[in-house]
């Protein structure tokens, strides 16, 4: 992790136990993205939340892993507070996202953030000079 960390409580965010909306899990996701953009790691805090929905999860995790890779995620965030439920879709989001993220570094090709939404970034391994 970074030096400097970021709790997100996620209760503050989500008013109910439930984090069911990927709009809601787009709020959680822009804090955390001005987090690590300014060197910043992140504690996402669960306390008093049951559960979540797989879109919530795209967005808090899904979009970085595809984007960043699965060691980003790893080494970026962390839990608290999370059930077993929620690890479970956290984990499993994490699994598919990486899998999208490495089929795309194997086929130089544009990263699906979102259905929505594509980042594409063409991947290079010639270093270009400036004259």
């Amino acid at each position: 992790m970074k030096n400097k960390i970021r709790k997100i409580l996620i209760r503050e965010i989500v008013p109910y136990d439930f984090a069911g909306s990927r709009f809601t899990g787009e709020e959680v996701r822009n804090i955390m993205k001005e987090a690590f953009d300014k060197g910043e790691s992140v504690i996402l805090d669960f306390q008093g939340i049951e559960g979540i929905t797989q879109s919530f999860g795209d967005e808090i995790v899904g979009i970085f892993t595809r984007i960043h890779g699965v060691e980003f995620v790893k080494n970026n965030i962390k839990l608290e507070n999370a059930n077993e439920k929620v690890k479970s879709i956290l984990n499993w989001v994490i699994k598919y996202s990486k899998k999208i993220h490495n089929l795309s570094m194997e086929n130089n090709n544009a990263v699906i953030i979102r259905p929505d939404i594509a980042f594409s970034q063409k991947i290079s391994s010639s270093v270009s000079s400036s004259g």
